[in-house]
């Protein structure tokens, strides 16, 4: 019993303790905008109000040729926030902005097919001689 407490115990304190917390990052030609399953939209891991992201994304010396990636949860049904931030970032000259979703990579192995059932070979009738 002793050793099943000490363990839930550190389970506990490890679960209160540690830090949940989910950052996208793409790499640096592309900024960090990130808008939740909420709609809290964050920049660079900063929760930003969508207004502000124009001036920051120029003040990071982007120019309307970057591709600026805005990161959506995979299958997000209400887009109006995501099309939202990007409203604002094309009227604000940033023309290329595009959403993106977590990568997913799915692999399968077919069985092999079995191979081709030859046929029985025909018999012949038996001969009936008189």
């Amino acid at each position: 019993m002793r050793p099943f407490a000490f363990i839930f115990a550190v389970t506990i304190a490890l679960l209160l303790g540690g830090c949940a917390h989910e950052q996208f990052i793409t790499d640096a030609q592309h900024p960090e905008i990130a808008v939740s399953e909420t709609g809290i939209v964050t920049y660079r891991g900063r929760a930003v109000d969508p207004e502000d992201l124009p001036g920051l994304l120029k003040d990071s010396g982007l120019t309307r040729q970057n591709t600026i990636h805005i990161h959506i949860p995979s299958g997000t049904q209400d887009l109006r926030v995501p099309y939202y931030v990007m409203g604002i970032l094309v009227k604000n000259g940033f023309t290329r902005p595009v959403f993106v979703e977590d990568r997913k990579s799915l692999s399968s192995v077919k069985p092999k097919a079995a191979p081709p059932m030859r046929a029985a070979p025909a018999t012949r009738r038996p001969i009936r001689y008189k």
